[in-house]
């Protein structure tokens, strides 16, 4: 059987069989077995040792071609999966302006409430200043005491009339020829008017009389209804006043005299009240005339009835 030797180049024990030669060594392992340093050397009468030549190993790759057989080639990492596209269309938001804080809100208002207020103060400063400044010259002006305590104003007053009557059941006309006077309750005459003039009967006058002329230069007004029944007086004031209203063509039933109080208060105007109505209807009552007041209208109706 042949011995265990150890080889001397990779160092693996190695069974030589009995009868086999020894090889010549070769140049190389001559060398190496004579420098080496390997204490364990064969005897002299020791078999040949087989020649034992190492396995080569494969060929290292180069730098270029290096490669991490152990993970594998490098990958870029994978994205994720994106969703598929929908046919939902994408609507447009306005984006909103960017929003005042509640703060810069409350100081604008608070810096427009502080404009009014100073505004209105500043009128109120600057119309008492004028006020003050045209009050000495109103106090100037000639007021009666009438103008000054009845509350009225002097503006003139525009007033229409339309008197009527019904000539026939059904039929309504003008009263042409019916009177109208206003006689200021305030101012009354110092000396009782004539009626000469101002009677429905009276045919009408180019020039006036002298007591319609006396009733304008006291305030009030005499006018004679058109054949339409239409009046129009211009008032120099406003005021309270004495209507009276006379027809001329509708007279009074037998059985409806003048009333008592309604002649009382004409004999302060008139100096024959009974003679001014005669036996024509009327009417007598107290009135206050004011800037745009309606227009005074009355129909006498028909003759015959109260």
């Amino acid at each position: 059987m042949g011995a265990a030797i150890s080889c001397p180049a990779c160092g693996q024990k190695q069974t030589v069989p009995a009868d086999s030669a020894p090889p010549e060594p070769d140049g190389q392992l001559a060398s190496n077995t004579l420098t080496d340093d390997n204490p364990e050397q064969p005897p002299a009468d020791a078999p040949p040792m087989e020649a034992h030549t190492p396995p080569t190993p494969p060929p290292l790759p180069s730098a270029s071609e290096a490669i991490d057989v152990t993970t594998g080639p490098i990958l870029p990492p994978a994205e994720p999966p994106q969703p598929p596209p929908t046919s939902t269309p994408i609507r447009e938001v306005a984006i909103p302006a960017r929003q005042t804080s509640a703060s810069l809100v409350f100081f604008q208002g608070l810096l427009f409430a502080a404009g009014v207020i100073g505004a209105f103060l500043a009128g109120y400063y600057f119309g008492r200043q004028d006020g003050a400044t045209a009050a000495p010259a109103a106090s100037t002006a000639t007021i009666s005491p009438e103008q000054s305590e009845d509350g009225f104003s002097d503006e003139k007053v525009l007033l229409d009339g339309r008197l009527l009557w019904m000539p026939r059941f059904g039929e309504v006309a003008g009263d042409r020829g019916a009177v109208m006077l206003l006689l200021p309750e305030s101012r009354v005459p110092s000396q009782a008017l004539p009626i000469a003039g101002l009677q429905p009967t009276d045919e009408p006058a180019p020039v006036a009389s002298a007591s319609a002329k006396a009733i304008a230069a006291a305030g009030g007004v005499f006018a004679r209804a058109a054949v339409d029944g239409t009046t129009l007086t211009v008032l120099d004031r406003e005021g309270r006043y004495y209507l009276l209203l006379v027809s001329h063509h509708v007279p009074r039933p037998e059985q409806q005299p003048i009333r008592a109080p309604d002649l009382m208060q004409m004999k302060q105007y008139f100096a024959d009240p009974e003679g001014l109505i005669g036996d024509r209807k009327y009417v007598w009552r107290s009135e206050e005339i004011r800037v745009g007041a309606p227009p005074i209208e009355h129909d006498f109706g028909l003759t015959g009835l109260p």
